[in-house]
């Protein structure tokens, strides 16, 4: 018999996806955009849909549960009357032993007990976005122990990765904004893996119709959460039991940390539930918290940890804090009215965030409001659309002065962010797109936070362009154009210089710079 040991398995087993991978553009992919994601693809949320078919006897009471890979497993349980027949329902994974896509092993579907579930339709959904879609139009699918049928499905990820929905995954942008109603699903599925996997007995979540969970923000880093418990399987009527507690978002090392206080749990005969309340609050003040920053690891900001706060409705609103080091001095040698200086650095990794300075000068005699656009090519996709700004201190001949903001503060640490609005285009292109302050006479920095995923060996080019806003200054000015050029090969990433049109004097000859190096040296 053939053997192999844990590490030549993981080998052999990478070979075959990259093998499989191949297979799937052969055969999947019909225009040059479409490709599968990348194994190094992170991974900050995933989810799993079923749709319970509209047949006789096709839902089911019995605990469920769903495996990734062998460190992995979420028991699903929601507010509802779950599975239900015809019912279409989503759930939260944990995300244990889950970091990248490479950490998919495969999706494994489970139930207990002797009652047959019926599934018509099922997703799994990784990023927001499903990565495998099967249905059963005729016949469902029956997970049973009874004729023929078996109680687990079990999906490998060779099997998945060349169906359609793999092959053409759109690697999504991590978004800036959770919802509190993606909060909310999260606390909520974590509370229902506790009471479904055999951690805690006579408790379950209260099938109230919808979710078991409300949540609502008190402060800019605090939520009032509670959670709806029902008393199970005792000999007296069971109690609902009500779990209060606050739930504070802060940072540590570049990563959103949850912590709780003020737990309490209450019902109305509280010395028959002792038992459970108290394992209500041990839940909540331990492993539900550790579990929560474990399903929200995926939201990291390197290396500097991002400013976090909770708007009125509860919603999260990141905005990284990239580091930005010591101020430099940057002289221009130009005496346009605008005129840019862009910087990519060397190394770029690809599939993972990297950093595009453009470094922007205003010489006009007063402040004006301009657009910035920065158009991307289908190689090159935003990581994030939050922008970062500063002011750099200009080199003068007299005394050298602090730099400005835009916004006209006067300190070194006056440093802001925007939220762009992204444009995606049909053919895989983008743009970034924002307006500010250009302050006269300032150095200003913006830093974007992009990917880098070619698919192919080639060429790309990453074109800015800043816009006066007021018509006066319109009338003076021409608008900057510059363009920064990339190569790639064998999936690496070759920065190749920028050049620039910069803004003139209407009426003057425009000046057309050579491409300078691409670290901006």
């Amino acid at each position: 018999m053939f053997h192999l040991n844990r590490s030549e398995g993981r080998k052999w087993r990478s070979a075959l996806r990259y093998a499989f991978g191949a297979i799937a553009s052969l055969l999947f992919v019909s225009g040059p955009v479409a490709a599968a994601p990348p194994d190094t693809m992170p991974i900050w949320r995933v989810q799993v849909r079923f749709i319970t078919a509209d047949v006789g006897d096709a839902g089911t009471d019995d605990a469920v549960w769903i495996q990734l890979n062998a460190n992995n497993k979420t028991y699903i349980d929601s507010g509802r009357d779950d599975r239900e027949r015809g019912a279409d329902e989503t759930y939260e994974l944990r995300l244990d032993g889950v970091n990248t896509l490479a950490d998919i092993d495969h999706f494994r579907i489970e139930k207990s007990g002797d009652g047959g579930w019926a599934i018509r339709r099922m997703l799994l959904i990784v990023n927001n976005v499903a990565i495998y879609d099967e249905s059963f139009p005729g016949s469902p699918l029956w997970l049973d122990n009874e004729d023929g049928h078996s109680r687990i499905r079990f999906i490998d990820d060779m099997f998945m990765r060349p169906r359609s929905a793999w092959v053409n995954y759109s690697v999504p942008i991590r978004p800036s904004v959770i919802p509190v109603a993606h909060m909310n699903s999260r606390v909520e599925g974590l509370h229902g893996d506790w009471t479904s996997n055999g951690e805690v007995h006579n408790l379950g979540l209260r099938e109230v119709g919808h979710s078991a969970v409300a949540m609502n923000s008190i402060s800019l880093d605090t939520w009032s959460v509670q959670v709806d418990l029902d008393e199970v399987d005792t000999f007296l009527i069971g109690q609902d039991i009500n779990v209060d507690f606050k739930m504070k978002i802060g940072c540590i090392s570049g990563r959103p940390d949850f912590t709780v206080s003020d737990v309490n749990a209450s019902s109305a005969f509280e010395p028959y539930t002792d038992t459970e309340r108290k394992n209500a609050r041990n839940f909540v003040n331990g492993d539900f918290k550790v579990r929560l920053n474990e399903m929200m690891k995926g939201f990291r900001f390197v290396p500097f940890c991002p400013n976090i706060a909770l708007a009125p409705n509860g919603d999260i609103h990141f905005s990284s804090r990239f580091p930005v080091g010591d101020f430099g001095v940057l002289t221009f040698g130009t005496l346009s009215p605008i005129d840019i200086n862009v910087q990519t650095g060397d190394g770029i990794k690809t599939f993972g965030p990297a950093n595009f300075v453009a470094t922007v000068m205003s010489r006009l005699d007063a402040d004006a409001k301009a657009e910035l656009i920065f158009d991307l090519p289908a190689q090159v996709a935003t990581y994030d659309t939050i922008v970062e700004v500063r002011p750099v201190p200009v080199r003068r001949t007299e005394s050298r002065e602090e730099p400005t903001d835009p916004r006209g503060t006067s300190s070194k640490d006056a440093y802001r962010t925007i939220n762009a609005q992204l444009k995606q285009r049909d053919d895989g292109t983008s743009a970034l797109i924002f307006s500010d302050y250009l302050t006269a006479g300032q150095n200003v920095e913006y830093t974007l936070h992009l990917v880098y995923q070619p698919k192919d060996d080639g060429e790309g080019r990453i074109e800015t362009s800043i816009q006066p806003l007021d018509a006066q200054t319109q009338k003076l000015i021409t608008p900057l154009k510059s363009v920064t050029y990339f190569s790639f090969k064998k999936g690496e990433v070759f920065p190749e210089g920028t050049s620039t049109t910069a803004s003139h004097y209407v009426g003057e000859k425009p000046a057309w710079t050579e491409p300078k190096p691409a670290d901006g040296k």
